[in-house]
Formats: C-alpha cells, structure tokens, sequence
C-alpha cells in the first residue's frame, strides 16, 4: 500500500511510471503537451492508466483538440434551456401508457418478421402483407404515435432558446 500511494502522490514518480524518463522518453513543449521522444516507451507506456492522476498528466495533443470540441459543445449546451444536459442522448421512452400494444407488437415480431428475415418463408410477398397486417392489427400505431408524442415533447422541452 505505501509503493501505491508513493506511486499516486509523487508527482515525478507518477510521470516516471507514465510517460517514462523526461529529457530521454518525452519532453514538455512550452503549452505543457506531451511530447514523444523515443519509440520505445511511449505514453502510458507501462499500461498503467490505473495509475493515472488528473493533476499529474501530461496531455496530448489529441487531448487539446477534445478539450476543444467540449468546449465547442458546452457553447451549443449553454443556448439550451437545460446547458448542463446532454440533449442529444438523454431521452428515455415511458411505453406505460402503451404497455400491452408494444407486447404485442414484439411478439408479432418475433413470430412473423424473424422467419422473413431469416429468409425461411417460402411466399415473401405473402408473408410480408401478412406481417404488415398482423403487426397493425398488435398496436404498432399505437406505439408509433406513443413514442412520437414523447419525443416532440422532449424536442420542444430542450428546444434551442
């Protein structure tokens, strides 16, 4: 335990285990970005990314031109209503008020779509209008229009101001 917290309190033996020797495995150029000097201990080099501490690593560039597009998105966040929600990933369907339909829907899926998909019906044409008319008859408007009426509300919830 005293070699792991000398290895994560000591900043220069963090950099040691990290990016290898300075002056020999990488250099510090004047923005403070990591710079490869040997190929043969390269970033990280003894794959101990366990180790890493936020305040000791070095960044690369790679990690300028992220930091940057962060930064371009927490610009698009802040014309939101909510800047501090990711907007694009953050809608969760409630199929409560259409629970028995989407059941439907799946098993008619499952009983129906997968032989066509699996190529094992012997009249396509026939087995997709049969299909189309069997998922209908489940619900699938019903579910469509569930999922729809959320998404708009989510949409115009989250809407650019």
């Amino acid at each position: 335990m005293m070699v792991l917290n000398y290895l994560m309190t000591d900043e220069e033996m963090n950099r040691l285990v990290q990016y290898g020797i300075e002056g020999t495995h990488y250099a510090v150029d004047e923005n403070g970005i990591y710079q490869e000097l040997s190929d043969k201990f390269p970033y990280e080099g003894f794959n101990t990314w366990n180790l890493r501490v936020s305040s000791y690593k070095l960044p690369k560039e790679t990690d300028v031109a992220l930091q940057e597009m962060f930064d371009k998105y927490a610009v698009l966040g802040e014309q939101t209503k909510f800047p501090n929600i990711n907007i694009w990933d953050g809608f969760t369907e409630d199929y409560t008020e259409y629970d028995a339909e989407r059941a439907a829907v799946s098993a008619v899926m499952r009983q129906y779509l997968a032989p066509l998909q699996a190529g094992l019906v012997d009249d396509v044409d026939a087995a997709v209008a049969e299909f189309r008319q069997k998922v209908s008859d489940a619900g699938l408007d019903v579910c469509r229009e569930g999922f729809e009426e959320q998404w708009q509300e989510y949409c115009e919830e989250y809407n650019y101001q």
